[in-house]
């Protein structure tokens, strides 16, 4: 085969000396500036091979063999027969010791370019990218200089973070120009996308959802990358920072334009890139002080809440994640149920108010809002056991001082009332060492009717306890992060389908999508404890360690069970729980109209309405907090039954499902309050996260889980 450079090709190459890879020579030394335009000619020349539209398939692969025989020889020693180009790359590789694995598996990557057969799973698509970035990444750090092993997994990760922004760049264009898709079809699936979408002039929300995913999935490999950077190759990695940075600029202009890819790809001007080539210039010198982390696996026991967010931000920050969860769902204590005749429903009253900043944030970072939820609530309605009511509409304003428009509800707006809070928005009226709500309540001079229609059941619905023995400093500093922080911040949001699909399903996706796992059925047991740092666990008998990082995402029984000796276990087995009964029924009657209504003095707080629209009857649900009684589903029923005839007057129930959730949350107490173990601090190599974890204020809630599994570390 002769493989000198026809004129064509020669200009080809010229012109692509204007690419994001070649205007990161600049700041290499003369003599591997030439070694890197050889190597990059090498790669150039083979993917245009693979691209010509004009030469076919059988013929391409006739070619690139050819490169793989040329290859054997360079590498065998004989130099003879050796096409110009194949003289200058023998020169290099020779020089600077780039292992013949590469230049080989750089032939493969662009093999599969003569395949049209679709990929499949991330497996396939990521095996294409080692092939055609990651391994050219590979032989680069050998022309660069290195001396680190581990940077190999640095230029391993930045391959796959250039690649898979270019397939997202170019997805548009490579279906419309080539009727190629490199996205695998599994993930197309699960979106709702097909090709043929691609064909629209306008980019569906399907479409947009997917291009997020992909955005999520190439900010993993570009974090990963950064964590992987050796400070001893720091300097001589300035070209691969450079190369980075442009192409991480594309990724950030691309979701800037919210996903709006079409076949014009985006691109950087030269002036701009020239400011990020000097901004990779100076970080270089500035890793190579940074000591290097240990960085690379993580594993989450636990697939709740906390441990599936737990999972996702540990992926976006570049960890290659394995979640381990005991149920055959992810979910947790979170799960959807279809009980008969009733539909499919959220196993319990997992109720979120606009003030759930961290939880609504997550859901927005893995996409599963959209649709999810039923409109914002614009108002409130509360009815009394007169069958009399009211709304109360909430204010237009964004004002946190919005809260003192509520005089509307009865026994709010007396002075007493607003003096409270207005003390405690100056941080004047905290609560006592000790203090129960009730005590706390009493000691504002609070009337008895404001106590019975709105502080006592905000003190049950958000503590899960009796205001007798709940926690004052509690219910104080959660009256600051919701209802005076406006009043759409202490409004309901509704969710639409089961919350355990709305947050599993898109968790799971972009877990699955960096590489990482989920696997259910896997009990955790015994887990390991070594100076310091948790050093192994088991699941189904067998030991798994060498993680570089552990979430500790089980509840606090789990963790009772099988944690070893120590503070948190010790936490876990002091902290006493609350129960909190839910009760699912269906009736030939609409109750009410809009999504809930709140029940002024009444044990049962809240009623949703939870019917399809094409359902032939009504389906609710409600919760009752802090529950008490025993569980009798026949005695349960009629009580539930004789309680709402009062405010919706007579009518039947066909379909009726109680379920008791023994250890729903903790037991609000100001001793349970000071035992909840803090998130940190407990492990060199982990933490620990979950809604009876201390989330800095906030009650045992949702939001207190997803508060405790932001991942700051790396």
């Amino acid at each position: 085969m002769n493989n000198n450079l026809s004129a064509d090709e020669a200009s080809q190459v010229q012109a692509r000396k204007n690419s994001n890879l070649a205007f990161a020579f600049f700041c290499m030394s003369k003599d591997r500036a030439r070694d890197m335009e050889v190597f990059y000619t090498y790669c150039r020349v083979l993917d245009d091979i693979a691209d010509d539209p004009q030469t076919s398939a059988a013929e391409k692969i006739r070619l690139l063999n050819g490169w793989k025989d040329e290859i054997e020889k360079i590498y065998s020693g004989s130099g003879g027969g050796l096409s110009k180009l194949g003289s200058q790359l023998r020169d290099t590789v020779m020089r600077r010791d780039v292992p013949k694995k590469y230049m080989l598996d750089i032939i493969e990557g662009v093999m599969r370019d003569t395949d049209p057969a679709e990929f499949e799973t991330f497996a396939d698509i990521k095996k294409y990218c080692y092939g055609v970035a990651s391994a050219v990444g590979l032989a680069s750090i050998y022309i660069f200089g290195f001396k680190n092993p581990k940077t190999k997994e640095f230029a391993e990760a930045l391959g796959y973070a250039l690649q898979f922004t270019n397939i997202l760049r170019d997805a548009i264009f490579d279906w419309k120009e080539m009727k190629r898709v490199y996205i695998p079809s599994c993930e197309m699936r699960a979106f709702g996308v097909s090709p043929g979408d691609f064909d629209s002039p306008r980019i569906s929300e399907n479409c947009r959802a997917l291009f997020a995913m992909m955005y999520f999935r190439a900010k993993h490999f570009f974090n990963r990358a950064r964590n992987l950077m050796q400070p001893e190759d720091a300097k001589a990695l300035a070209p691969a920072l450079i190369m980075g940075d442009i192409y991480e600029k594309i990724l950030e202009k691309i979701r800037a334009r919210n996903f709006e890819i079409s076949e014009k790809v985006v691109k950087i001007p030269k002036i701009q890139k020239i400011w990020l080539a000097l901004g990779a210039m100076r970080r270089a010198k500035k890793y190579s002080k940074i000591p290097p982390k240990n960085f690379g696996r993580a594993a989450v026991l636990g697939a709740g809440i906390a441990g599936m967010e737990a999972a996702v931000n540990l992926s976006l920050k570049g960890f290659e994640v394995d979640v381990f969860e005991a149920k055959a769902a992810a979910g947790g204590r979170i799960s959807a149920i279809e009980p008969a005749g009733l539909g499919r429903l959220d196993n319990g009253g997992h109720a979120i108010m606009g003030c759930y900043e961290n939880f609504l944030s997550f859901l927005d970072l893995i996409g599963a809002r959209r649709g999810a939820f039923k409109k914002p609530c614009e108002s409130m309605k509360f009815l009394n056991p007169d069958g009399t009511s009211f709304s109360y509409d909430f204010p237009s304003s964004r004002s946190r001082f919005s809260i003192f428009k509520l005089p509307k509800i009865e026994g709010f707006g007396v002075f007493s009332n607003l003096l409270m809070l207005a003390k405690i928005k100056l941080g004047l009226a905290k609560a006592l060492e000790g203090e129960t709500v009730a005590e706390y309540l009493s000691r504002q001079n609070i009337s008895d009717e404001a106590k019975s229609l709105l502080w006592n059941p905000f003190c049950v619905s958000v503590q899960n306890t009796d205001p007798n023995l709940a926690c004052a400093d509690m219910f104080v500093k959660s009256i600051s992060k919701s209802l005076l922080k406006g009043c759409r911040k202490s409004a309901l949001v509704v969710n639409k389908i089961p919350l355990a699909e709305i947050v599993c399903k898109n968790a799971k996706a972009y877990i699955e999508a960096c590489g990482g796992s989920v696997n259910l059925s896997s009990r955790a047991e015994a887990v390991e404890i070594e100076n310091g740092a948790v050093k192994s666990f088991s699941v189904g008998g067998k030991k798994i360690g060498g993680y570089d990082f552990y979430v500790l995402a089980f509840g606090k029984k789990a963790a009772a069970a099988i944690l070893p000796d120590c503070p948190l276990k010790a936490a876990a087995l002091q902290i006493e729980s609350s129960p909190i009964l839910n009760a699912y029924f269906s009736t030939n009657k609409k109750l009410f109209e809009g999504d809930f209504v709140a029940l002024a003095n009444s044990q049962i707080h809240w009623v949703f309405d939870r019917t399809e629209s094409a359902a032939q009857k009504y389906v609710y649900s409600l919760t009752i907090s802090a529950f008490d009684g025993e569980f009798s589903p026949a005695e349960i029923k009629k009580s539930i039954w004789f309680e709402l005839e009062k405010y919706f007057g007579k009518f039947e129930i066909i379909d009726f499902l109680p379920s008791l959730f023994r250890d729903a949350t903790i037991l609000s107490t100001c001793k349970n309050e000071r035992l909840r173990p803090k998130s940190r601090g407990h492990f060199s190599n982990a933490i620990a996260c979950g809604d009876w974890i201390d989330g800095g204020g906030l009650p045992c809630t949702i939001e207190c889980a997803s508060a405790t599994a932001k991942i700051s570390e790396f």
